[in-house]
């Protein structure tokens, strides 16, 4: 259910109906446990582990429900009363020059990838788009990242919408949904009508299709040898992949048109292309089907503009002219009246009521300001509908993480021997999957040796034995140790020679916050076989821990719980195991800290257990093979309910069995 989030769907999943009230949410849970009995017991753990690993990441942003509310509120004010027609058009403010007279450049309207990010397309036909990341480094030539698309685009009409860019495949009636944060194509979409290449605006430059975004979201712009030659208009749904509405209108020729865009639902073409001055002289209200002839007045400066765009955060259009990357400031005309008509679900009385005194105390301020602010709300508004319909599947995940919380998650009773998957070059290292399934429920990560600032991803383990590497990472700073893992969209690990944990995000490629762990000196302590282990992340189904040691608590371990949303440690336990430099490896299952003997001997055992649930301490006497004889990494996957382990060179898995209930 989760294939639709990206870091912005995962920051929206709960805020859309957060609201499972207490009585009937209980109500639910306990015939939810009662029904659960009737299952199989080890497919319903394994099922339900899942879903309590995600509640954690969820937790994140909870606190964010009354902002989502004033966000639809303001979703409805601005669609029913703010979006007006476009009055005028001002003079075009010169930004970069570029080296191809055509091309197309962006930025993401909802800001998901980077409120700043500037993306460009360079040329009209070609495979490739550059990101920046704000306007000095693109002055400045700095590229952020460059993407390899999987098929050639045509023209200069692609979009960046949320996480997606949207392009014409070439010579094709298909636009391409690629997602800019997994670098993966999502979906094709259909154009019924469409012939590639039969129509075009009157530069050419294969744009027989532009697509277009507004406050109402994805739209295209497309013509053939259909309607006279003339334009059609398309309404896209960016959750069902699919086209809704197709408008033909009754514009000149496409090929005698210099260029097109949308803004409040209205399409707008621009006569000329190269004429210095040119007007706007086609308007089309697709809500109200009013046609016109606006007449306002239309600048290319450089007299050669292939591409025209509105933005409608920023509430203006940027154009690739003659090699010169511009926008156009707008004007919108006042609004006179405040028109109420029936909500798309938005809001009922109780909403209609909230709406009216918003509307009413926002008199007060800027009316300029208000309609920039919520128009970025709106445009939100149609990336969120994405997922309306997942929001059963989530309540029914929450019964689960409570069920599997207070009745499910038990204490191990014995570990089988190692599974042999892959040998890598180092002897020490470190290899996990994402327990959240967020990076790809079978994506592989490896970060060799125990001092280095590089991870690795794999697509799955058939990729990965084959040494078929998907991406590279460069880390902002080395790590110390092999007590990484990945969690979510985030690789935590220990900063080098340091008490910070790194919190870096693997769709934006950047460091998002540095966790301190109060306390810890680095390099003071470490497991049996040293290598920088003083401090070793793990993830179990209530989230984050850092185990760690230095030379307080007479050398022994301590454990520390992480709020990943708030990026701080809640709890710290000191505890009564033997000195850290004695111990093989420690990990965390169902709350339950784990201690291995030996790191070396092919059989050891788990010789310490705390829970940190009750405060019960046990030595559990489970036995524990290093079939290789160096075992430098042991971690507890929740979902897979599987220990990974690093054992000279190889990669393992140690299946687990846990008490039953």
């Amino acid at each position: 259910m989760f294939r639709y989030l990206s870091l912005f769907l995962l920051q929206f999943i709960l805020l859309l109906g957060d609201g499972l009230g207490k009585s009937a949410v209980n109500t639910r849970m306990k015939r939810g446990l009662s029904s659960h009995h009737h299952h199989s017991s080890k497919l319903s753990i394994k099922d339900l582990a899942l879903e309590l690993a995600k509640k954690h990441l969820l937790k994140m942003i909870v606190d964010e429900q009354h902002d989502l509310d004033k966000a639809k509120e303001n979703v409805y004010i601005l669609e029913r009363d703010r979006c007006t027609n476009i009055k005028s058009v001002g003079k075009p403010i010169t930004h970069s020059t570029r080296y191809y007279t055509q091309g197309a450049w962006m930025k993401d309207p909802l800001g998901i990838v980077g409120a700043e990010t500037i993306f460009t397309m360079e040329h009209y036909y070609a495979n490739v788009i550059q990101a920046f990341e704000n306007m000095e480094k693109f002055k400045a030539g700095v590229v952020h990242k460059t993407y390899s698309l999987p098929y050639y685009f045509d023209g200069t009409g692609a979009v960046v919408y949320g996480p997606y860019l949207y392009y014409n495949r070439a010579n094709s009636a298909y636009i391409i949904k690629y997602n800019l944060l997994t670098e993966r194509m999502e979906a094709q979409i259909g154009v019924s009508g469409f012939s590639a290449r039969k129509n075009n605006y009157r530069w050419t430059g294969y744009t027989g299709m532009d697509l277009a975004v507004d406050e109402q979201g994805l739209w295209v712009l497309w013509g053939d040898n259909g309607n006279s030659y003339r334009l059609h208009a398309s309404k896209i749904d960016v959750r069902k992949n699919a086209v809704t509405h197709t408008w033909s209108l009754s514009t000149e020729r496409m090929y005698h048109m210099g260029n097109a865009f949308v803004a409040c639902g209205v399409i707008y073409c621009i006569d000329e292309y190269n004429s210095k001055t040119t007007t706007i002289n086609f308007a089309y209200d697709t809500k109200t089907g009013k046609q016109w002839i606006p007449n306002i007045k239309f600048t290319n400066q450089y007299g050669y503009n292939s591409m025209v765009d509105y933005n409608p955060t920023e509430r203006v259009l940027y154009a690739w002219d003659n090699k010169r990357l511009v926008t156009y400031p707008l004007t919108f005309e006042e609004q006179f009246c405040h028109k109420r008509t029936n909500g798309d679900g938005l809001g009922k009385s109780a909403v209609n009521t909230r709406i009216k005194r918003g509307l009413s105390s926002r008199h007060h301020h800027s009316s300029k300001l208000s309609i920039k602010d919520l128009a970025l709300e709106l445009a939100k508004k149609h990336l969120l509908k994405m997922i309306l319909d997942e929001q059963h599947d989530l309540d029914k995940a929450k019964e689960n993480v409570y069920i599997l919380e207070r009745d499910r998650c038990t204490n191990i009773k014995s570990v089988g021997k190692p599974i042999t998957h892959n040998t890598r070059y180092y002897t020490q290292g470190a290899w996990m999957k994402d327990p959240l399934g967020i990076m790809g429920a079978e994506t592989i990560f490896t970060m060799e040796n125990y001092f280095a600032n590089v991870i690795q991803a794999f697509e799955n383990m058939e990729k990965f034995k084959a040494g078929v590497v998907h991406k590279t990472y460069s880390l902002p700073y080395y790590f110390d140790g092999t007590g990484a893992v990945v969690y979510g969209p985030y690789l935590y690990y220990n900063r080098a020679n340091s008490a910070y944990i790194i919190k870096y995000n693997l769709l934006t490629e950047r460091m998002e916050a540095q966790i301190t762990v109060s306390g810890f000196s680095a390099r003071k302590n470490h497991y049996r076989w040293g290598g920088y282990t003083g401090m070793d992340l793990a993830v179990d189904e209530q989230g984050l821990w850092a185990l760690w040691g230095d030379n307080g608590n007479s050398y022994r371990l301590y454990a520390s719980k992480i709020d990943v949303r708030k990026n701080v440690v809640t709890h710290t336990w000191s505890l009564s195991t033997e000195r850290m430099s004695y111990m093989g490896n420690a990990f965390v299952a169902c709350g339950v800290i784990y201690c291995i003997n030996e790191y070396s001997s092919k059989t050891t055992t788990i010789n310490f257990a705390y829970d940190t649930k009750t405060g019960k301490q046990w030595i559990p006497n489970i036995q524990f093979t290093n079939q290789y004889g160096y075992n430098s990494m042991v971690d507890y996957n929740p979902r897979e309910r599987v220990l990974y382990a690093w054992d000279n060179k190889r990669l393992v898995t140690y299946p687990l069995t846990f008490e039953e209930q």
